[in-house]
């Protein structure tokens, strides 16, 4: 549950815009607002083919078919205010095989593929695909799944609107990917709304001193070492600020008579 909850914050606050951001981030934020509002879109969409059974087609395998007859159809739908709509559907019958079994395949398809059917011409034999339709029944066309479904969704508005979702969802996934990345960018430069030249970014001069003179300390006793033939490599101190230079100084003295 808390998972779910972090993962519903952070995905909201990838669609708030920071005035006080690097521009870059406010462009990824309104990709990303775009790709949630198409992805909404694909959603509508694939609800109406949930609530309406998806009239989607199934692929049934390769057939030889040949067209026995063409013929249109002219709808007329009258308009509230007396205005009339001409809507023209085209048809084809076709002769095929499913295996070894004859069947006949009446369909509605769009006038640019009726016009091809009337240059094959009636009766001639053609390689074809056999798809099927739970609400239509068999469908045949030349073309592969995914053009056959947009060919046949062009007279079936129901199968278009899934198929479009399809579309939109996937545009949406490339638009929200583009914008999150925009935004990773954006977060890599410095904010607009922060003065840098107000904030100290070094050491203050007290500190700086301190580390000086550590380090003048240690070179001293280097060079006193060296020329006693001493082990010039010594552990890291661990009471800085403690001991005193004097008594340092008479450790190394100590350490000289010894020898």
């Amino acid at each position: 549950m808390n998972f779910l909850k972090r993962f519903i914050h952070n995905s909201l606050q990838t669609l708030k815009k920071d005035d006080g951001a690097h521009f870059a981030y406010n462009l990824g934020v309104s990709f990303v607002r775009f790709g949630a509002a198409l992805l909404g879109v694909a959603v509508l969409l694939w609800l109406v083919c949930i609530t309406n059974p998806a009239d989607l087609l199934g692929y049934k395998g390769k057939t030889q078919a040949a067209v026995t007859y063409l013929y249109t159809e002219k709808i007329e739908y009258r308009g509230s205010r007396g205005s009339t709509q001409i809507i023209m559907k085209y048809h084809v019958i076709f002769d095929c095989t499913i295996g070894s079994t004859h069947a006949v395949a009446e369909q509605t398809v769009p006038r640019s593929v009726y016009s091809k059917y009337e240059k094959i011409g009636l009766n001639t034999v053609f390689p074809a695909r056999l798809y099927h339709s739970d609400d239509t029944g068999l469908y045949v066309t030349k073309c592969l799944p995914l053009i056959a479904q947009f060919e046949y969704g062009r007279t079936h508005e129901l199968a278009f609107a899934g198929l479009f979702g399809v579309w939109c969802a996937m545009g949406a996934a490339g638009l929200i990917g583009f914008g999150l990345n925009q935004e990773r960018i954006g977060m890599k430069y410095p904010r607009t709304d922060v003065n840098l030249n107000s904030t100290s970014l070094t050491l203050p001069d007290e500190e700086v001193d301190e580390l000086l003179k550590e380090f003048d300390e240690a070179f001293e006793k280097f060079q006193a070492n060296k020329a006693a033939g001493l082990p010039t490599s010594e552990p890291p101190r661990t009471d800085r600020g403690k001991q005193k230079p004097d008594e340092e100084q008479l450790r190394l003295e100590d350490r000289q008579d010894s020898l």
